[in-house]
């Protein structure tokens, strides 16, 4: 009794604590003998705390007791018992008055084995092919009831299980107790208990096959089981045991402590099999193969469009007539699980295969439904490409036969065939079978692997021929098949092959020649194909000089084959082999493009050209783009450039693109701009359809590289893969690492910056200077004498007064010398007049400025004030006239250097006397004196009209549908159509809806702006479990950017996986990261999740490292707004106007400094709180867009507005703004406190 009396205070005494350790100790009895039960199972249901009894039935279990909370189950359960279950509030008032628990044994059993019963042959079922590497192991003395199992397939008709075995990879224990546990299988997991005996095994080898007699116990199944081993008793002072990977069966199961949940194991499975012999009385049950029902799971995601419909209805039209089932039911899914029908095959044989082809196809891949929805049929059929955009490969469960097919050369071959190998079922890849040869793989006992599938080109003839330029036969073409993947390159001879079929397009593309299209005809072999030129190469216009040779650099010349500059060059050289005829100890072969170049008998093979290495020379090279050459000999270019040259290199430095091919350019007047592309002026871009998911057909390549600009690292410039929606962005070292292949064009995209494209040859680093879109003008004065002092000697106020005398292309400015204060009322009579470019309108305080020349029809002319450096988009006309020292104004390109998008119409710089900053929060707060709203803004409604569709009715959602489906044959890199069509369906179909949204997954699942975009539509109709796949997916993409980071713990709340989220706040709350930075704005917004999350589920969560600060009172908020955007490149203006109709601004700008916090450490959130109950009434939120780049990618702004924030009746509204759409300010919501 004393040790009872102990137990119980150490219980209560635990309360007094946060951290405190509680022991429970225990006695578990059989209610009828009062004898200890040996190892019974003891612990928290899902909580990884738990033991198991000593063999005399005692137990002791210790746990932190934060980890649980009153109503937590524990539970009591061994083989032969029935399981007992308390709340932990139970358990402590039982304790009170004694600790022993009471078992009651179950009557329950097997079926009886019969005497007279036969059986025949014993198989093996599980694990049939095993390795040495460890897949499951113990290694703590703690988890005691841990188990280690897998999924066992039984074939139809009874079995009798006579052995167990597994293979121990080590085992470092003197020696360990296991129990041998057999559990049904249901819905994707081990579930009740199917032995009414235990049975006990000790393992004392340290390594081997162990095996385990399961005769004596006469154990009888008919259906899949479940197999486990238990870990109950260590002996010795070591626990350290491995069991090895099965290479064939997929589906294991772990589970960590006595009564933990189970954690399934996907990718590979533990080798646990077990020896069984079927019953020979019931041999007619074997025998017996009819098929009742059969599933059929047809994938009609946008990637099987190109799917082998006859060949796979073939199929199963053989299939099924042969087996004749009495039922078929056929599921129809892409993203979701789309439709279910089931029909009386005797009777609807057509009708299933009329159901199978009249079906669209659109939406992303995604088998997580099917995955949770398990399949019970006697046989399933699965046809899919296997290609997942978003989230694991979930695997398929079944409880009969499994057979997946896929019919297009594009699937994802692995992924299916583990799919089937997870069932133990068969895999058959059809586009190169006939239907006899698939059909004879049905009624195999083995399934088809991947190291069996070999492409056939049975349906296509081989089309030859030659490529050729200036009669020259030319290598390193590009020859493709139009909607295809299919490509080769000519060789060195300008020969190629490709498999192709009558009615295809090839395509031949080459660097600086025009593309040429063919269509294959059934009686054309072999081609002959002449490409052209693109465009020529300007010649530079010479002035003056000569072409002789500076004798100077002969002897250079001669040491090293040849260092040639530009002045170097003979006279009316044309190509790079009239240069090199001049070098001694070279020999030119030939002339022209295709001349070669010898040396000491063997060709020149390696070539580089602005850093770029080639195998041959370029053809778009002429003398007159090229700067210098150097011909480096055989053995100083086999040491640095490896093999390819040991017979010496031609390295080649072109001119400048500017002085090759620009308006400036001396003699060659052109008033215009060409757009710059690296290492080549004479490039014909050429743009085709790309996949990720392709495997095996196109060559994908890493490209790294570092955008500068002005020598400083780029944030936030745009890598885009032209033609394609793959994109990356550079981090905050201006780095970034793409996965392209070789010939892509790389385009190079930043706020403010000329567009750059580079063609990617390989994986050499890139080094890519951006150029600045606006040239900084100097001051240009009206006469051509230097009449003024040099500003560096001037004082501010003589800058000033000097400044009057130029001209204001850059800025105009005024001193309170030109003007006398006290003769003017108001600001506008100040600056009326004063000034050519601004047009005062109005009178008084109502007076409005605008630029003379407006900067853009639809974006307004409203000029930017700047107060002592405090911006505001309405005049200040609470300044004291008398106290201004300074009027400047600085015109749209000044403005916009130096304020960004804000200042596109030009700023207004007032400086006040004694004052260089006005304090923010007083100038802008909503409770500011003189900022009264006095505006209006238009009216956003979020139903807008697309422009692209009609409203969706119950009559027209097919015409809608197929224009869709239209739309994206046209242009699949739309990205406006996917969104337009979900804004349409989705107040009458939102499934349908949601399916086309994520069609465009299938092309752009690595592009961090649609996805997100993508997820914002996703949480907007409450979809949290897909979107917290794109997220996760964004995550994979940039874990660099700290808006990813911050998603993924939002999603995880939203999904209700709190401790997930609660881990990753703590990650960011502690600034524990190393590959993304902690800005104050993310911790700002993080603390109030984190409040929020231990507000609303602290009894879900362990929360004893956190501060009690953050739970110890309740977080309620009135309002708080969460403004996310898409694009790290825009800019915006928010206003908010209280009941009083004072107003605050909020900016997102990219040129002002103290926001580059947020946009340098990649978050694109900010958070905003209203909680003063001293303005209740109604709140304006007004909006502009001040992005004015063309995008491909919509532009959006994501307002969640969450009332009453942490309290019992907590809301939310989720606003999604096009803000591309807007041409002004809009007033996008209205609230009331």
């Amino acid at each position: 009794m004393k040790q009872f009396t102990f137990l119980i205070i150490l219980f209560f005494s635990s309360l007094c604590s946060a951290q405190y350790v509680i022991t429970i100790e225990a006695n578990i009895i059989d209610s009828d003998t009062r004898l200890g039960i040996p190892y019974v199972n003891a612990g928290f249901v899902d909580k990884a705390i738990g033991t198991v009894t000593n063999k005399d039935g005692f137990m002791s279990l210790q746990f932190d007791e934060s980890k649980i909370i009153d109503s937590d189950v524990i539970q009591f359960s061994v083989v032969g018992y029935k399981t007992q279950s308390y709340s932990f509030e139970e358990l402590v008032s039982k304790f009170q008055k004694d600790n022993t628990i009471e078992l009651v044994k179950d009557v329950y059993g097997l079926d009886e084995v019969m005497l007279t019963s036969k059986w025949g042959k014993a198989e093996r079922f599980g694990s049939k092919q095993r390795t040495n590497e460890l897949l499951a192991y113990w290694k703590d003395k703690e988890g005691l009831g841990g188990e280690i199992a897998s999924f066992i397939k039984i074939p139809k008709g009874r079995h009798k299980l006579s052995k167990v075995s597994f293979n121990v990879v080590e085992n470092i224990s003197d020696s360990i107790k296991i129990r041998v546990n057999i559990y049904n299988y249901d819905k994707g997991f081990p579930r009740e208990q199917f032995l009414s005996k235990p049975i006990y095994h000790t393992i004392s080898s340290r390594s081997g096959i162990e095996t385990i007699d399961l005769i004596p116990a006469n154990i009888v199944v008919s259906q899949d089981i479940v197999l486990s081993i238990e870990l109950l008793e260590v002996y010795g002072e070591e626990l350290g045991l491995a069991i090895s990977q099965s290479l064939n069966s997929k589906r294991s199961f772990l589970r960590s402590v006595s009564q933990d949940g189970w954690v399934k194991q996907v990718s590979n499975g533990v080798d646990l099999s077990i020896l069984a012999k079927p019953s020979l009385q019931n041999n007619s049950e074997i025998t017996n193969t009819k098929v009742n029902r059969v599933s059929i799971l047809w994938d009609v995601s946008r990637s099987m469009m190109d799917r082998s419909l006859d060949k796979e209805i073939k199929l199963l039209k053989a299939y099924l007539g042969d087996v004749n089932p009495a039922e078929v039911d056929v599921i129809i899914f892409s993203n979701t699980i789309n439709d279910k029908k089931s029909f009386n095959y005797g009777s609807s044989q057509e009708d299933v295969y009329r159901f199978l082809a009249n079906q669209s196809y659109f939406g992303n891949t995604d088998v997580s439904e099917l995955a949770e929805t398990p399949q019970n049929s006697d046989v399933t059929f699965l046809f899919s490409d296997g290609l997942v955009n978003l989230g694991s490969f979930d695997p398929i469960y079944t409880s009969g036969d499994f057979i997946v097919v896929s019919s297009t050369q594009s699937a994802n071959h692995i992924v299916l065939n583990e799919w089937a190998q997870y069932n133990e079922g068969k895999y058959i890849p059809l586009y190169n079978r006939k239907i006899k040869e698939a059909k004879s793989l049905l009624n195999t006992s083995d399934g088809v692997f991947i190291e069996t599938i070999e492409i056939s080109e049975n349906d296509n003839n081989t089309i030859s021929g030659t490529v050729y330029f200036d009669e020259q036969p030319l290598s390193g073409v590009l020859v493709s098949i139009n909607n295809t993947f299919k490509e080769v390159r000519t060789d060195r001879s300008g020969r190629f092959k490709i498999s192709a079929k009558q009615g295809d397009v090839l395509n031949f593309e080459f660097l600086g020649m025009d593309s040429k299209q063919v269509v294959v005809e059934d009686n054309i072999r072999d081609l002959s194909i002449r490409l052209t030129k693109s465009f020529d190469v300007l010649n530079e216009v010479v002035l003056t000089g000569s072409g002789a040779v500076n004798k100077n650099k002969q002897s250079s010349v001669e040491e090293a084959y040849g260092i040639l500059s530009k002045e170097d060059f003979p006279s009316g050289a044309k190509y790079v082999a009239d240069v090199l005829k001049i070098v001694p100890g070279l020999t030119v072969k030939g002339t022209g493009r295709f001349a070669q170049f010898i040396t000491n008998v063997n060709p020149i093979g390696y070539f580089i050209v602005d850093d770029i290495p080639f195998t041959s020379l370029p053809l778009y090279l002429d003398a007159s783009s090229i700067s210098s050459i150097y011909v480096m000999p055989g053995d100083m270019a086999y040491f640095k450039y490896g093999s390819a040259a040991s017979n010496g290199a031609i390295i080649i430095n072109t001119i400048v693109n500017k002085e090759a091919n620009s308006a400036l350019v001396k003699g060659n007047d052109y008033e215009g701009n060409l757009s710059q592309l690296d290492y080549s002026n004479s490039i014909n871009s050429f743009e085709k359809k790309l996949s990720d998911k392709v495997i095996g057909v196109d060559k994908k390549i890493e490209v790294r590289g570092k955008v500068l600009l002005n020598n400083k690292p780029v944030y936030g410039c745009y890598v885009i893969q032209k033609g394609s929606l793959n994109e990356v962005i550079t981090d905050s070292n201006g780095e970034f690492v793409i996965t392209t292949q070789e010939g892509a064009i790389l385009s190079f995209e930043y706020k403010d910056t000329k567009a750059k494209e580079t063609i990617i040859l390989d994986n050499s680093f890139l080094k890519v200077e951006l150029e600045s879109q606006y040239e900084i003008l100097n001051e240009v004065a009206l006469t051509g004498e230097a009449k003024q002092k040099k500003d560096k000697n001037l004082t501010d106020k003589e800058k000033r007064l000097a400044q009057k005398d130029r001209s204001g292309i850059g800025y105009q400015s005024i001193d309170k010398e030109d003007f006398n204060p006290g003769g003017f009322s108001f600001l506008a009579d100040l600056i009326r007049g004063r000034f050519l470019t601004i047009l005062v309108k109005g009178e008084g305080d109502q007076a409005t400025y605008h630029t003379r020349k407006r900067s853009s029809i639809l974006q307004g002319d409203e000029i930017l004030f700047a107060v002592d450096g405090v911006l505001t988009q309405t005049p200040p006309t609470f300044l004291d006239l008398n106290r201004i020292e300074n009027i400047t104004f600085k015109s749209t390109l000044a403005g916009t250097n130096k304020y960004g998008a804000l200042g596109r119409n030009g700023v207004i710089e007032i400086t006040t006397m004694g004052g260089e900053f006005i304090d923010t929060k007083e100038s802008q707060s909503a409770l500011a004196k003189n900022n009264d709203y006095q505006e209006g803004a238009k009216i956003f409604s979020s139903s807008r009209k697309t422009g692209i569709y009609n409203a969706a009715t119950t009559e027209n959602l097919k015409t809608l549908q197929q224009q869709f489906l239209n739309k994206i044959d046209e242009d699949p890199l739309d990205v406006n159509n996917y969104i337009a069509y979900y804004r349409v369906l989705e107040p009458l179909d939102k499934n349908q809806a949601v399916r086309g949204l994520t069609t465009i997954l299938d092309i752009a699942d690595s592009n961090t702006r649609v996805l997100r975009s993508l997820a914002f539509f996703l949480e907007e109709q409450n979809l949290y479990k897909q979107a917290l796949k794109i997220h996760e997916r964004v995550l994979e993409l940039a874990p660099e950017e700290s808006q990813s980071h911050l998603d993924i713990t939002q999603s995880y709340k939203r999904e209700g996986k709190f401790v997930k989220s609660f881990e990753t706040l703590k990650r960011i709350l502690s600034a524990d990261s190393t590959t993304y930075n902690i800005s104050p704005e993310l911790i700002k917004i993080a603390d109030t999740e984190l409040r929020h999350l231990l507000t609303k589920n602290k009894d879900r969560i362990n929360y004893d490292e956190v501060p009690s600060a953050f739970y110890e009172t309740v977080q309620l908020i009135d309002k708080r707004i969460l403004i996310e955007w898409n694009d790290p490149q825009m800019e915006f203006d928010l206003q908010f106007v209280n009941p009083a109709k004072k107003f605050y601004n909020w900016s997102q700008n990219l040129s002002t400094p103290d926001k580059s916090d947020v946009i340098t450490n990649g978050l694109l959130s900010k958070e905003f709180i209203i909680d003063d109950d001293s303005n209740k009434g109604e709140w304006i939120i007004n909006i502009t867009n001040n992005t004015f780049k063309k995008s491909r990618v919509p532009l959006f702004v994501k307002m969640t507005i969450q009332s009453n924030y942490g309290g019992i009746d907590e809301q939310e509204q989720i606003l999604i703004i096009p803000i591309s759409q807007l041409d002004q300010k809009y007033t996008v919501q209205k609230i009331t406190m």
